[in-house]
């Protein structure tokens, strides 16, 4: 389950979302995109799901796909 925190009223606009829930598929793009930008040094779905748990995970869509990803983790 994703929890939308940004609504675009455009078409083709992108939109934050809080991940809530670990989808096996989701978390395969998250580490593709992790890889794209940081090569071995990106988080892995290790580091994903315990994050998604205990701290917070955005996702910026654009068109239905994950562009991007922002990790936050809490005390």
């Amino acid at each position: 389950m994703i929890q939308s925190m940004w609504e675009s009223d455009l078409e083709g606009e992108p939109m934050i979302e809080l991940v809530r829930e670990i989808e096996p598929k989701l978390i395969q793009r998250l580490v593709q995109l992790e890889k794209e930008a940081f090569g071995e040094g990106g988080m892995n779905a290790w580091h994903l799901v315990p994050l998604i748990r205990h701290g917070r995970v955005y996702i910026l869509e654009k068109e239905l796909e994950v562009i991007g990803l922002i990790q936050y983790m809490l005390d």
